[in-house]
Formats: structure tokens, C-alpha cells, sequence
């Protein structure tokens, strides 16, 4: 997202095309690199040292020939273990040039590096070019996840969490926005999912802020936990004549 001097958000399809088309999405990209991994260091200076930094790629800075270079140095320069980055790519990227995505890919994961495609499904995969990526996702595009209502839709989404089950690799459902899909998922096999329902974007400062939020709160429910557990009736055995004794 990119706020203005107005505080209006122009969201990343509007302003990223123009990027493109002008080449300034060269250096935007490797800023936002730089970005992430500096805040990933943040975060894990916070106590969220676990936390995997997804970061957007675009077609241009793919083909650049010293792209995978660049994310080392980053990676290096901030120390960030590599298996904790993982670089977003489309479809188009995908299917754009195969042997030199294919390179640029297998150099990427020999650094460690996780490799997700994301809006799957709008593009024009090749199944079979797909099944030789050496890829880690498939992100289930918001397209899909928003057919999913009570008693209907969802057909397409599961298919391809079933392609990605055939494939090895994790489903993540995009644009999560109802209790309704967030519960129908699972029945699917996606275990991932993001959206407005479980956070807004939000800047740095805020999410540290909602991070810990959710922290506490996981403490509290295992804590609540453990607490009715712990004053509730033993079972009785198979041998018992007398109710167990509290």
C-alpha cells in the first residue's frame, strides 16, 4: 500500500502497473527487500524471531540477471535466515521464459529461499512446466475464496488445494473475509489462510502492537486451558464400582 500526503492508500493494483511501465519497479523492488528483511530483524528483536516475511516480485526485477544476488547480499546484510523469506511470484512469472525461471528459481532455493505462486489460478499454467518448479506454495486467489458462501461455492479453490496436495507443496487461501470461509477451508485441506477476518494491513508499529495482542491472548486461552483441566473429573476406569472421586 502506498498512503499519500492526504492519507488515502492507493492500493498496490494501481500503483504497480506504473511502476512497471516506467522502471521504477527496479528499484521499488529491491527497497522493498531491503524493507522486509530489515523488519523481520525487528521483529525478531521484539521476540517474534519465528516469523516468515513474504515479499512480492515482480516480472522485471525476475529477469534482472543479478536478481538472485541481490537477495543474498540482503539476506547477508541482515542476517535474516533464508528459509524465513519467502519470495511471491505470478503465474506469468512462471510461465515466462522457462529455463531461465527454472534457473533463477534452483539458485533461489539453493540460498534456502521459499518460493510461493501467488494468485493462483487466474493465470495460464502449464501443468506440466508447474510440476517442475521447484516451488513451496500455491495461494489460493481471492477469486475463488470469495465464492465460497453458505451452502454453495468452493469448487475451484479445492481443486487447487488438491493440485497442491499432488504437487507436495502448502495451500494458502487469500482474501479470508468471512467466518464462513475461514470454516469451510479446512474441510478443503488448507490449513492457511490470510484476510480482513484475521488482520487489516497495517504499518510496523501496529503490528508489533497486534502481535503481542495475539500473544497474550494465546497465553490466556492456554492458561484457561489448563486451569478447567485441571479441576475436571478423572475418568473411571474399566474396573471402578464407585464414581471416580473428585
Amino acid at each position: 500500500r502506498w498512503p499519500d500526503e492526504h492519507g488515502f492508500v492507493q492500493p498496490p493494483d494501481v500503483f504497480i502497473p506504473l511502476a512497471e511501465y516506467s522502471g521504477l519497479i527496479i528499484p521499488m523492488g529491491a527497497w522493498v527487500l531491503e524493507q522486509a528483511c530489515a523488519q523481520h530483524a525487528r521483529l525478531t528483536a521484539a521476540g517474534f524471531a519465528a516469523l516468515k516475511m513474504a515479499v512480492n516480485v515482480s516480472v522485471l526485477q525476475f529477469r534482472r540477471a543479478n536478481f538472485v544476488e541481490q537477495v543474498a547480499h540482503t539476506l547477508a546484510q541482515r542476517q535474516m535466515p533464508p528459509d524465513l523469506l519467502e519470495l511471491e511470484i505470478t503465474e506469468s512469472i512462471a510461465m515466462d521464459e522457462p529455463r531461465v525461471v527454472l534457473d533463477s528459481l534452483d539458485a533461489l532455493k539453493r540460498l534456502g529461499v521459499l518460493i510461493a505462486i501467488d494468485d493462483f489460478g487466474t493465470g495460464y499454467s502449464s501443468l506440466g512446466h508447474l510440476q517442475s518448479l521447484p516451488i513451496d506454495c500455491l495461494k489460493i486467489d481471492r477469486v475463488f475464496v470469495k465464492e465460497i458462501k453458505p451452502g454453495e461455492g468452493g469448487m475451484l479453490a479445492e481443486t487447487i488445494v488438491q493440485l497442491s496436495e499432488k504437487l507436495g507443496v502448502t495451500s494458502v487461501a487469500e482474501g479470508v473475509e468471512t467466518p464462513e470461509q475461514a470454516e469451510f477451508l479446512p474441510g478443503l485441506g488448507c490449513r492457511v489462510a490470510q484476510g480482513y477476518l484475521y488482520a487489516p494491513a497495517m504499518p510496523a508499529n501496529r503490528l508489533v502492537a497486534w502481535l503481542r495482542d495475539q500473544d497474550d491472548a494465546r497465553r490466556a486461552n492456554e492458561i484457561a486451558g489448563t486451569f478447567v483441566s485441571s479441576f475436571m473429573p478423572s475418568a473411571p476406569s474399566a474396573h471402578r464400582t464407585r464414581p471416580a472421586e473428585v
